[in-house]
């Protein structure tokens, strides 16, 4: 598309040794990204992101400085753990059993589930189809998390659970979703250190970044 334009923001400087600073100062950066302006105002003019991540904590930041850009969004969490039980309760992997217990902070917060196993049951379209029927029109933020591919497609990421999806259902699933309005992105908890010497993993990432991208391009959305 003639009208976008992509540009490496680099890295967002944060300290290691305050985890409550750190995520200040990567909203702060989030912001001041995308508080400037786009060239073309018949187009988005609010930039969208995509964020590379180590720990998906990195989301939250992220999560409200899209919100204070773009208002209420809706959140679609690709992910083989729940990452929303309460403190206070031990969680669980979505690609396994999970106790009736682990879900009640997950129900209180709003969120539905697809598991991962559902898609042998209902297939791609059928995930796809679910996906869109939740989100509807919504502004939308799609938050990756590597591990949500089986270890056999994903395997440097430090939470690894066996039963995840292929490389190509995710990206079949990401694709379908094309009529979404997507305003932010990222892809998290991908360990280079762990890869393979084929690098399996961060192909997989760069691919699953690379859809993300193509929703953005192919669905303008203008902030409010």
């Amino acid at each position: 598309m003639s009208w976008a334009k992509i540009l490496d923001c680099g890295d967002a400087p944060l300290t290691f040794l305050d985890n409550t600073v750190a995520l200040k100062q990567l909203e702060k950066a989030h912001k001041v990204v995308s508080g400037r302006k786009a060239k073309n105002p018949s187009k988005s003019q609010t930039p969208r992101i995509i964020a590379f991540g180590g720990d998906h904590t990195t989301t939250l930041p992220a999560l409200r400085s899209a919100a204070s850009r773009w208002g209420k969004v809706s959140v679609i969490h690709f992910d083989s753990h729940l990452d929303t039980w309460d403190p206070k309760v031990l969680g669980g992997g979505i690609t396994q059993y999970i106790p009736k217990g682990d879900l009640r902070n997950d129900v209180r917060c709003g969120f539905d589930m697809i598991k991962a196993r559902d898609i042998d049951r209902i297939g791609v379209d059928g995930v796809i189809k679910k996906i869109k029927e939740r989100v509807q029109d919504t502004n939308v933020y799609i938050s990756v998390d590597i591990d949500v591919l089986d270890p056999a497609f994903a395997p440097a990421t430090g939470t690894a659970e066996v039963g995840g999806w292929t490389t190509r259902e995710l990206l079949s699933i990401l694709d379908g979703l094309e009529d979404l309005n997507v305003v932010g992105a990222d892809v998290v908890e991908v360990a280079p250190i762990y890869d393979n010497p084929g690098e399996t993993t961060v192909l997989a990432a760069a691919e699953v970044v690379h859809s993300l991208l193509t929703l953005m391009v192919q669905k303008p959305v203008t902030s409010t």
